[in-house]
């Protein structure tokens, strides 16, 4: 959130298993890229909210999922892409790091895509007019716009498939007391 704590659908939920096993958790909050990165040194033991993709699967240990998510494409209200499915000549702005930016790069040749710090920079850059679209989780950009009283900014472009989120874990046996996540 905007004090640098963190919140959400799966920090609560983590806290909850957390409350029961007895575990106490060490939040810290950074840029996405970053939140991987030290996961991979193994710096941090879970990261709550992630999408398993290919790549991810070969560096990481997943939980089952527990939440499905769509992603969509978000714009100001006056954008109208009706006739240009394919998006071309548009800009995108989407997190560093995102899951899905590969998928992006293959099934919309002609979108460029704008690498951003984190989802309120890319709500940022299509306030500017310096990016056309924002891609993104429904809920984390819905929660976003409303957090921040944003109403110009509409859902344009649903991507046919959900997402499952779920935790990625260590390979490790013994059950820890202290645990450390992004």
């Amino acid at each position: 959130n905007a004090q640098g704590e963190h919140v959400g659908f799966a920090h609560d939920y983590l806290q909850l298993i957390a409350n029961k096993l007895g575990l106490k958790l060490n939040f810290s909050v950074s840029r996405w890229d970053q939140a991987l990165e030290r996961t991979k040194l193994q710096e941090n033991h879970l990261l709550p909210a992630i999408y398993q993709n290919e790549k991810r699967a070969s560096d990481f240990l997943f939980t089952k999922e527990y939440f499905r998510s769509f992603d969509y494409f978000f714009a100001k209200t006056n954008l109208d892409i009706t006739n240009n499915p394919q998006l071309e000549g548009l800009k995108v702005a989407i997190v560093s790091s995102h899951a899905a930016e590969p998928l992006l790069a293959s099934t919309y040749p002609d979108l460029d895509i704008v690498n951003t710090n984190n989802l309120a920079d890319a709500v940022r850059l299509v306030l500017e007019n310096k990016v056309d679209l924002i891609y993104d989780s429904f809920t984390a950009v819905q929660y976003l716009l409303f957090s921040d009283g944003t109403l110009n900014i509409k859902a344009v472009k649903p991507i046919d498939d959900a997402n499952a989120f779920a935790f990625k874990v260590d390979d490790i046996e013994e059950r820890h007391s202290h645990v450390n996540f992004e």
